[in-house]
């Protein structure tokens, strides 16, 4: 999924992801992020909680519009919530 050239992949080519969550006040909620590293297009989404299923439906939701060719890779933050292969199942079959 890299870049011809590219030192780090994600320096040359578009589709590189990196997605966290922030929390609102008092775990009101969280909002779910992702940016593309070379583009800067932000996404963000809403999830009731940092379940790793609720996650996953906010970015499976927010990536559901995304053309194929525009996602090659998604990093983390250190979270829990996030450390599902559910996501890349669904991420893999359903972008595009």
């Amino acid at each position: 999924h890299g870049c011809p050239g590219a030192a780090r992949p994600e320096e040359d080519c578009y589709g590189h992801w990196e997605c966290d969550t922030v929390h609102g006040n008092r775990k009101s909620g969280y909002i779910v992020t992702a940016v593309e590293r070379k583009s800067g297009f932000f996404m963000a989404g809403y999830s009731a909680s940092r379940s790793s299923s609720d996650v996953a439906a906010a970015i499976e939701q927010m990536f559901s519009k995304v053309p194929a060719g525009f996602f090659k890779s998604i990093t983390y933050d250190q979270g829990k919530e996030l450390v599902t292969s559910r996501i890349f199942r669904t991420l893999s079959g359903s972008i595009g």
